[in-house]
């Protein structure tokens, strides 16, 4: 009985010392096992978004999340992940505990990847000014220079598009032989506006008015006929002299632009100008 005894007590004190000799999942450090780095494939597409997953085992155990992945640069891969935005070979190896792993390669290749054709904006006015920019990437790289645009399949001068034509126009980049994708641009009406730099002037002949006519960001006030409400023809810079009657006149496009290239267009608004007489 005083055996038996005997022979829990010390069954139960070894299981309490292995117990707390439990080391977790990661070795005690300061041992020279074997380390070793893997990785989840040996090529990738040079995207920027294909990945290749490390994992770091020491002595069978994973240490991945305490151990150091670099390149052969010395550049320090962060989460246990790469991706490559250009082609090439790329090498790695792991360290822990002051312990080298084996060198892993890794192959990025580009050819695969598609040449992605991209613009600002999918809308632009036709005042020959409001512009759309183009940019080309291949693999996350910006190839821009390098690339052919076309506009309607005939080839363009520059990244940027302006056009005094209304209309839907399509888009595509040419590099090496390879086409991208097509982008779509739309060339709509701007907005004829007539302004005043001021609303009132005294009559006595000298004091004056100045109308400017903007059709979206060009000026064409040179090329506009200006009516007012009698619908007689007016100049873009108003004087009026002591003679002139008082009452407000209003100015108002009713044949507008002169050159073939804005011809129809109206302004959706008038301007009210008063002058009264000088005293």
């Amino acid at each position: 009985m005083i055996f038996l005894k005997f022979l829990f007590t010390v069954v139960a004190i070894t299981g309490v010392m292995a117990s707390c000799s439990d080391k977790g999942n990661d070795p005690e450090p300061g041992g020279k096992g074997e380390l070793i780095l893997t990785a989840s494939t040996d090529e990738i597409t040079a995207d920027g978004i294909d990945a290749v997953t490390f994992t770091v085992t020491y002595d069978g155990d994973d240490v991945t999340s305490s151990a150091v992945i670099k390149q052969s640069n010395g550049a320090v891969v962060e989460g246990a992940e790469f991706v490559a935005t250009a082609a090439g070979t790329y090498k790695f190896t792991a360290e822990y505990d002051e312990v080298t792993s084996n060198e892993v390669s890794v192959k990025a290749d580009i050819s695969l990847t598609a040449i992605v054709l991209s613009v600002d904006k999918n809308e632009i006015v036709n005042d020959g000014i409001d512009a759309a920019t183009f940019t080309v990437t291949l693999g996350g790289e910006d190839i821009t220079s390098s690339s052919e645009l076309r506009v309607n399949n005939t080839p363009m001068d520059g990244v940027e598009f302006t056009n005094r034509t209304k209309g839907r126009y399509t888009f595509m980049a040419v590099y090496e032989g390879r086409v991208s994708n097509q982008i779509a641009i739309q060339v709509v009406d701007a907005e004829l506006v007539l302004s005043i730099d001021k609303s009132l002037i005294i009559a006595d002949g000298e004091d004056a008015a100045v109308l400017t006519a903007m059709y979206g960001g060009l000026d064409v006030t040179d090329e506009v006929e200006v009516r007012n409400n009698q619908n007689k023809v007016v100049p873009t810079t108003l004087v009026f002299d002591i003679w002139s009657n008082p009452n407000s006149y209003l100015m108002q496009y009713l044949q507008v632009i002169k050159s073939a290239s804005f011809s129809g267009y109206c302004s959706k608004e008038g301007i009210t100008l008063f002058a009264p007489r000088f005293r």
